[in-house]
């Protein structure tokens, strides 16, 4: 179940890896799980393709718990890939060595099928850089690395392209699919701390965390 598996302590949702959850709000869930991680105490190495990593929800997270927010991002290292090939050099070159140099034991892959759904992509290109993708998840899994992958499915739709969510789906250890209203119902059956739509912040959002690893913008 949803609630059971987002709920679990980190050691029994490991067990889990890869955690694939698909569907519309699938990157707000993955932050409130990211979140969950880190007041734990866990280190994450973040992937992003979708230019979607949130440090204000994290900020937010840790003072709604009285953290600091830096003890929070400073757990997180975080790299992002504008194009599919950066992304595949990412998964397949980067994330191991670097979650071996920083002690992280996660892996959060946010939108990792995002970059196949641009138009300029030839759909053979496509193909392949997803089933790539998907071994690249299971091999960083039996490596003993917890994974994690969020990818909504509007970008996928947009694109003409939502079947390159099987390969995916097809690896995971644990498949969540999300229902387009259901991502904060979800949060709350699973014990995670939904928060209100962020109204306009009073305050400068933190910086991001740097991205330590990956491809300069």
């Amino acid at each position: 179940m949803v609630s059971s598996a987002l709920a679990a302590r980190p050691e029994q949702l490991r067990r889990l890896s890869p955690v694939v959850m698909a569907g519309e709000g699938t990157r707000h869930l993955a932050h409130l799980l990211l979140s969950q991680l880190l007041l734990r105490g866990e280190r994450v190495i973040v992937l992003d393709g979708a230019n979607a990593f949130d440090a204000y929800a994290l900020a937010q997270a840790a003072r709604r718990n009285r953290r600091p927010p830096p003890t929070l991002l400073s757990a997180v290292r975080v790299s992002r890939a504008f194009t599919w090939f950066q992304w595949l050099a990412l998964l397949e070159g980067e994330a191991q060595a670097e979650a071996e140099r920083s002690g992280a034991r996660w892996v959060l892959a946010l939108g990792p099928l995002d970059l196949f759904a641009d138009a300029n992509v030839k759909p053979f290109q496509a193909w392949r850089g997803v089933r790539r993708t998907a071994a690249g998840l299971r091999t960083i899994s039996a490596a003993g690395l917890g994974v994690i992958a969020a990818q909504e499915e509007r970008p996928l739709r947009e694109g003409g392209r939502l079947d390159l969510l099987d390969p995916l789906k097809a690896v995971a250890g644990h498949l969540v699919t999300i229902a387009p209203a259901s991502a904060a119902e979800t949060a709350a059956t699973a014990g995670l701390d939904s928060p209100p739509a962020l109204a306009a912040p009073t305050v400068p959002p933190p910086p991001e965390p740097q991205m330590v690893f990956g491809f300069p913008e």
